[in-house]
């Protein structure tokens, strides 16, 4: 687990932490960026969407890995509820959606707390 500011720079240590995990784990390249860039997308969804601190929960059990990702505290700034329809809005989850074997995406009461399951192969010298 990491807990980092929800700030843009930090998801690049998100990113870090997953791939960090998943090689010592033994997990094989096509699903370590598979994960990769769910983290990418959830945490860079807990940044734009105004929460002070998201944490990075990874669990691997046999084949099944478990990764969440929670934005909590307080709002840094509000945000308008308009949405343009050529915005980018959206478009990460549903990347997210494509990637994860199942997915349970919902807001609690100081936050949003994202679980993501994805099936995944080691390596075998792992």
């Amino acid at each position: 687990m990491i807990a980092l500011p929800a700030e843009a720079g930090r998801v690049r240590a998100a990113r870090h932490f997953t791939t960090d995990h998943l090689a010592r784990w033994g997990v094989r390249d096509a699903d370590r960026d598979r994960a990769e860039l769910i983290v990418s997308e959830l945490a860079g969804n807990a940044v734009r969407h105004g929460r002070s601190d998201m944490t990075v929960r990874l669990s691997l059990i046999d084949s099944d890995l478990r990764i969440e990702v929670i934005d909590a505290g307080h709002p840094s700034c509000a945000r308008s509820g308009t949405v343009i329809p050529t915005d980018e809005a959206g478009r990460g989850l549903r990347l997210v959606d494509l990637l994860a074997d199942w997915t349970d995406i919902r807001r609690e009461k100081h936050g949003w707390q994202a679980c993501v399951g994805l099936r995944i192969a080691r390596r075998r010298d792992a």
